[in-house]
């Protein structure tokens, strides 16, 4: 009877448990020597165990040769302990690059792309020399940050230093310079690269994509396959996001086929997107439905393409189809969901979308609590979106910037100042959270605070104004029926008039 006991599923599984919990228990207790300190280190899958390493390695003095401490500390910070990683890495007191690499990595890794910027200033202060490991990460922190000055500077280093013909280095520049809207600076880098590897094209095209310069990712991709460059799974990927016309999607499919990236999930979600964006909403749901296996990054493209082409009825009802497969749902999902409830702009769907936030626990997301508010803005409810907006724990550039562009839409422009001016105490404003306000002073029609809101951009926070920010001045002036001051202004800007500027004073002179 014991025998059969012993071969039960339920005692087999207990023995296995005690097994695994044995063989944990002797790793931490198993003293590190310098031999297998290194190995020791990367087998840890959990805090837990890399304390208890890091305990013998104290007890032995491990912890003072300093290759073995950098490991420890990259270690750290992959497990996400960047509190434990720092502290390490403050009692080392020492100029070695490497180790200040490893912790900038750390903090870029982690999301703390504004410490990584201040350690790397730190190390510039002490005399320590980056090398042309350091830069892709502080570049990437500049990048994520939106940070052009402090990138520009950095690019400025790297001249100095001599890394600027480094292929790794000009790629986190093309980059950096993408996600600053400075894409003329990215493809001034990458045409002066003297050699190009196929991250370098990825980038390029990349940055293309961001800044809404389509033809040109388009007749990069053409340059570079006639170059013979095959593509690999992130060229494909950027590029897709360059095309809305059918021809051009047939033509990337062809290629997406010759290079062996016609199963790849991740290649069908974007292919959706893109015929989606063509108009073509049969050939992105035919691709949805040949996916055997679809994932949540397959249900999401979906749900999107159908909200991009106008039909968020019909993207609701894939919603609930997915709520009955039982997948794991994340924020990204949600947003998509939300965006066609915006779309819809039905009281009854926003609560809806919010009632199933609150009882999945999605709560405290900034961006989910950003979409919601522009819901109920969209509805007209700004008592809902109010409550959304008081009770975040914690606020961005864009939650502000929609509530007040909120007030603005429904005629509240005092509302919008006032919320503006709590922002400015708390957040430096950009061009959008301006542009949101100074929408508000032209529906509130108050031009005095339209005035001081436009001349205060560049005056107190070095924001030049855009065409946009000149249109909303027009649109102000031509309201309150000052036409004649509204041409004076068009003809004082410093550069030549768009038609979204022309557009707003022909409009307002029919009423003149």
């Amino acid at each position: 009877m014991q025998k059969l006991a012993a071969l039960s599923p339920v005692h087999y599984h207990s023995r296995c448990l005690l097994y695994h919990a044995e063989a944990q228990t002797e790793f931490l207790l198993r003293s590190v020597e310098p031999d297998t300190c290194i190995s020791s280190i990367k087998q840890c899958r959990t805090l837990q165990s890399l304390k208890s390493v890091h305990a013998s390695m104290l007890r032995s003095h491990l912890h003072l040769n300093l290759f073995f401490s950098t490991n420890l500390i990259a270690q750290y910070a992959s497990l996400g302990s960047m509190s434990l990683a720092y502290s390490l890495f403050s009692t080392s007191q020492s100029s070695d690059v490497f180790l200040w690499n490893v912790m900038i990595r750390g903090f870029v890794d982690n999301g703390l792309y504004y410490r990584s910027m201040v350690l790397y200033r730190k190390m510039r202060g002490l005399g320590i020399q980056p090398d042309n490991f350091t830069f892709p990460f502080v570049l990437k922190a500049c990048g994520f940050l939106r940070n052009l000055e402090v990138g520009v500077r950095v690019h400025g280093n790297v001249i100095e230093l001599g890394y600027e013909s480094e292929v790794v280095v000009g790629n986190s520049l093309i980059a950096m310079y993408g996600k600053c809207e400075r894409l003329d600076i990215s493809r001034l880098v990458f045409d002066k690269m003297p050699d190009r590897n196929i991250v370098s094209w990825s980038s390029m095209i990349g940055a293309c994509a961001q800044n809404a310069h389509y033809e040109e990712g388009l007749s990069l991709f053409t340059r570079m396959l006639e170059e013979g460059i095959r593509p690999n799974r992130i060229v494909i990927l950027n590029v897709m996001a360059c095309v809305y016309r059918e021809n051009e999607a047939d033509d990337v499919c062809r290629v997406v086929i010759d290079s062996g990236f016609d199963l790849d999930k991740s290649v069908q979600s974007a292919a959706m997107g893109m015929y989606a964006r063509c108009g073509k909403i049969d050939i992105a749901r035919r691709f949805f439905d040949e996916i055997l296996e679809k994932d949540l990054v397959s249900w999401a493209s979906m749900i999107e393409a159908y909200t991009q082409a106008g039909l968020p009825l019909t993207a609701l009802e894939l919603f609930k189809q997915l709520l009955s497969q039982r997948i794991f749902l994340d924020s990204v999902i949600l947003l998509s969901v939300i965006r066609a409830c915006s779309n819809l702009a039905s009281f009854q769907q926003a609560r809806f979308i919010h009632g199933f936030l609150i009882r999945s626990f999605f709560k405290n997301q900034i961006a989910l609590e950003t979409a919601l508010i522009d819901v109920y803005v969209k509805c007209g409810s700004l008592v809902y979106a109010r409550k959304i907006f008081d009770r975040m724990q914690e606020r961005n550039i864009i939650s502000w910037s929609t509530l007040i562009s909120g007030y603005g839409i429904h005629g509240h422009g005092k509302e919008a100042l006032n919320l503006f001016d709590q922002m400015k105490a708390s957040i430096k404003p950009d061009h959008i959270a301006f542009l949101a306000v100074l929408s508000a002073c032209s529906h509130g029609g108050l031009i005095g605070e339209g005035w001081e809101c436009f001349n205060s951009m560049s005056r107190d926070f070095k924001v030049t104004p855009r065409p946009e920010h000149y249109a909303c001045m027009v649109d102000l002036l031509g309201r309150a029926g000052r036409l004649s001051e509204a041409l004076d202004f068009i003809e004082g800007m410093p550069a030549r008039p768009d038609a979204g500027v022309w557009e707003h004073c022909l409009e307002h002179a029919e009423y003149i």
